[in-house]
């Protein structure tokens, strides 16, 4: 765990620390102004129109390609550290993304509180993401509600990805790399330039093997391991200045074996219990685990293949440009998984599968008056079907779950967007879109007697009697059923701590009731009307704004929960406030942008853990969070540039009834409602949400033999400690910590690039997301980050 939990937080004592680090550095910026440095000028298209990061009064965070390249950051988690009030998780399920204290958790039912868009694209889905990196010119991640220009499923915020797209003159290039951590290999090649007088290409592939950071006990391997390979063709079509088609077309293969999970025990239960829990592989936060029981042929993989197509076709109209902005994206993915994450024979699922298909369609009439007022209107619409299926044995309940769920929605919606000028300095901006979308959902959950064929109406609880048969009627070559019971102990299922808790555990038993056999069909209709308005007021080097908007996230159906009655939720909508500064600085050698923010939200959409077998979504009442957020850049000198970003976060949860309790074998929760089964979380943070999150970076670049170039970068990223599970368990709140990384790498006016990389320096061992391990309580499954790692990267470009 971290060593840097004397790091105060106290937010005025470590403003005072920074402005004291930072203050050796005032020299070397006051001659920087005067010698007449300016940093370069970031273009961003937040809005839907190329604008100068400065001028766009929204609190954004730029990362450009390059960066990522030298980070070697090929996922979305990797860059969140680099972004303040912004979190990136995975989980069993997919991704946990957060902003300024606001997420869903993972559901195949339901789409994240922060939209992604790649070029114009909406991903609502975890899968669609695993590539999103390849190839980018530029990421935006814009804090708030984005329900205008974006649309709907943006209620935090939004992630604007932008691909890079072919040149007019040849280039190409191959890079390589290598890292400790995983025995991480990955090639990526690009060529780019023009086919005829009018047409331009680009192509590009990206191979990744990553052999696993965590080693399995169970199997004698490292995970989780993955192989992919993506490739992505461009087209830009140009066959009159007045006319612009734009195609890309992409593919991908991506199989993962294992997951990055490992397993912890209350401190109680590992002395109690220490050699059981060396045999099953039960350690402290570590990278090390148990997984799967290859005696029953467990094992985990995951199979994708994704398509993506988008057409851009634009027209310039004179003071007016036409977009139409075409998107179809499909993917199939199939594995299987060992729910209860240990080596263990309580839960595993044989095969699972799920299929989506997206298409949408938009259209932009964009003015370019040159007057007071400018305006963006538009329409859009989107259709989407997913199916997804679950095959699940819980062994020592003698009983097989079969899960089929499928959902579609088509979703129509205009919007405009109007920029006046009210005077020379102050103008002001209006937007509106009302959407609408139907929804039609359907679950079905069978369960049947392995050994009978039967269907049972509700889950069982058996006593290990009934355990006689062996475990081949689940299809699975297994332990008969004496030994099986022998290997789980002999006090199952009532008694048993590494099982079902012992009979002073807090909580009833948790697994009466928690499947039920059900086949259940429902639609809904959603039509929002989305407001937002913004004023600034122009300084002359610097912005002052201030703005409130509105979002909404529509509801749906639960795709994982094992209850009929848990099927539908409503949507959670939003009102925003925010207030905010873009400063240049020192003549145009320093940025400085600053936002500050209150948020409340109603109904916000959460996916939990039952504490037994599965998770649900609730809408869970009402939220506020409320915070700040800095950012910056600073050319000290030609070589030496600071930049750096600061978040503060201060989430509550306004009312939260009905929330699960965590299950704890030595700690009662002091919020058990009068039910004595759900606590109340009013008052309480939520999970993933550090108070404060904050990015340093130096970047240093000189010249060295003549004509060869000395880049060399040191960045420090850390939060503040946090809960990783949504119960807020005090057991699995992840410590303060810091992580360094830096890059040295030396490049020739002749297209190469050598460097080399560390990440994570100081080792720290992390988790970034827990939830209870399935039929144990006490235990908890947590996903943990990976340690250091040092690696070597090669680039050669062609002109």
């Amino acid at each position: 765990m971290s060593t840097f939990k004397s790091l105060p937080s106290n937010p005025t004592l470590l403003a005072c620390l920074v402005s004291l680090s930072l203050s050796p550095l005032a020299a070397m910026a006051e001659e920087a102004e005067q010698q007449g440095k300016t940093l370069e000028v970031i273009e961003v298209t937040a809005q839907k129109r190329v604008e100068s990061l400065q001028d766009v009064p929204v609190s954004i965070t730029a990362v450009n390609g390059d960066m990522l390249v030298e980070n070697n950051i090929a996922q979305m988690e990797e860059m969140a550290a680099y972004v303040p009030n912004f979190t990136v998780t995975k989980s069993g399920q997919g991704y946990n993304i957060y902003m300024r204290g606001l997420g869903s958790g993972a559901n195949q039912g339901f789409e994240q509180t922060v939209g992604t868009y790649v070029d114009g694209i909406y991903r609502g889905r975890g899968v669609l993401m695993r590539s999103a990196f390849l190839d980018l010119e530029m990421v935006e991640v814009l804090r708030g509600p984005q329900s205008i220009l974006f649309g709907m499923n943006t209620t935090a915020g939004a992630l604007n990805l932008t691909t890079k797209n072919p040149t007019d003159i040849f280039e190409a290039g191959l890079a390589t790399s290598y890292f400790t951590e995983g025995d991480k290999v990955d090639f990526e090649g690009f060529i780019s330039g023009p086919l005829t007088d009018t047409l331009n290409a680009r192509l590009v592939t990206r191979y990744e093997n990553d052999q696993g950071y965590i080693y399995n006990t169970a199997t004698d391997d490292t995970i989780p391991a993955r192989e992919s390979l993506a490739t992505r063709l461009t087209l830009d079509w140009n066959p009159t200045d007045s006319f612009n088609a734009n195609l890309k077309l992409q593919h991908d293969s991506d199989t993962i074996k294992g997951r990055p999970l490992v397993v912890v025990a209350e401190p109680a239960l590992v002395e109690a219990n220490s050699p059981l829990l060396a045999q099953l592989g039960y350690y402290t936060l570590s990278h090390d685990t148990a997984r799967t029981n290859p005696a029953l042929g467990e094992k985990e993989r995951e199979d994708a293949s994704i398509d993506y197509v988008t057409l851009d076709m634009s027209w310039d109209l004179g003071n007016h440009s036409l977009d139409a902005v075409t998107g179809w994206q499909s993917y199939e993915l199939n594995g299987s998984k060992d729910q209860d994450s240990t080596a263990r024979a309580l839960m595993y699922s044989p095969e699972f599968e799920e299929a989506y298909d997206q298409f949408s369609q938009e259209v932009r009439l964009t003015s370019d008056l040159g007057g007071d007022l400018e305006y963006i209107v538009g329409a859009y619409y989107q259709s989407s079907e997913l199916t997804y299926t679950e095959n699940s044995a819980v062994y020592p309940l003698a009983v097989r779950g079969l899960r089929d769920y499928a959902s579609d929605s088509d979703l129509w919606a205009v919007f405009a967007q109007l920029d006046y000028q009210l005077t020379d300095k102050l103008s002001a901006t209006l937007g509106l879109r009302f959407t609408d979308e139907h929804k039609e959902g359907r679950k079905r959950m069978d369960l049947v007697d392995p050994v009978t064929g039967t269907p049972i109406a509700q889950m069982p609880l058996v006593k290990p009697a009934a355990l006689a048969s062996t475990l081949d009627a689940f299809g699975l070559p297994g332990l008969p059923g004496p030994a099986y019971v022998a290997m789980l102990g002999p006090n199952l299922p009532y008694l048993d701590p590494l099982l079902f808790g012992t009979p002073t555990q807090n909580v009833a038993n948790p697994l009466v009731g928690t499947i039920e056999q059900h086949d259940i069909a429902a639609e809904r209709d959603d039509s929002h009307v989305t407001p937002s308005v913004t004023v600034s007021y122009d300084l002359g080097d610097s912005m002052v704004y201030a703005s409130v908007a509105t979002g909404v996230k529509a509801g749906g159906f639960d795709a994982r929960s094992n209850l009929a009655g848990n099927f539908e939720f409503e949507a959670e909508e939003v009102i925003s406030y925010e207030i905010g500064s873009k400063m240049t600085l020192a003549g145009g050698a320093a940025e400085l942008n600053l936002a500050a923010f209150v948020m409340q939200f109603d109904d916000l959409q959460t996916s939990v853990f039952d504490g037994s077998l599965g998770f649900v979504v609730e809408n869970a009442g009402e939220a506020t969070t409320q915070g700040i957020e800095l950012d910056g850049r600073w050319l000290l000198t030609d070589e030496l540039t600071l930049s750096g970003s600061v978040g503060w976060t201060d989430f509550n949860w306004d009312s939260f009834k009905g929330a699960k309790c965590f299950t704890s074998t030595v700690l009662v929760p002091d919020n058990i409602e009068a039910n004595g089964k759900t606590c109340d979380l009013t008052g309480e943070t939520n999970a993933l949400v550090p108070e404060f999150s904050t990015s340093m970076r130096l970047d240093y670049v000189t010249y060295i033999f003549g004509d060869w170039e000395w880049r060399t970068t040191l960045d420090v990223n850390y939060q503040t400690e946090v809960y990783t599970a949504t119960d807020l368990n005090p057991l699995t709140k992840q410590d303060a910590f810091a992580k360094v990384n830096a890059r040295t790498a030396i490049i020739s006016d002749s297209g190469w690039e050598l460097a080399l990389v560390g990440k994570n320096l100081t080792d720290e061992i992390t988790s970034s997301f827990a939830f209870d391990t399935p039929l144990t309580p006490g235990v908890y499954s947590q996903m943990v980050d990976p340690g250091r790692s040092i690696g070597v990267q090669a680039r050669y470009y062609f002109y």
